[in-house]
């Protein structure tokens, strides 16, 4: 099945994957693989993270891709307030207008 290229909502996803390559993160316009660590979380900074600190912290472009070989199997974690909480930048990282 796979995933498109998508960048993950709340704050923060921890990533629980088995050791076949299919993930892969978007690094100076190239998807570049992830390579699994064994008994390893991945965490993903969010889009929260990057609203919450104004840009310093960018979520990461992110997909997953499929073979016909290898089956890959990966629990997603994700953490964050609820969906329709509005989320702004910490005031002292925002320029005085």
């Amino acid at each position: 099945m796979g995933l498109p290229a998508h960048s993950d909502h709340g704050l923060l996803t921890l990533l629980i994957q088995n050791d076949t390559l299919g993930l892969q993160v978007l690094h100076k316009d190239k998807w570049v693989n992830i390579q699994p660590l064994p008994n390893s979380f991945l965490a993903n900074i969010g889009d929260h993270i990057e609203i919450l600190s104004n840009g310093k912290y960018k979520s990461v472009l992110h997909r997953v891709v499929v073979n016909d070989k290898d089956i890959k199997i990966s629990i997603a974690l994700a953490h964050g307030p609820a969906a329709d909480t509005a989320v702004s930048p910490a005031p002292m990282l925002l320029e005085d207008g």
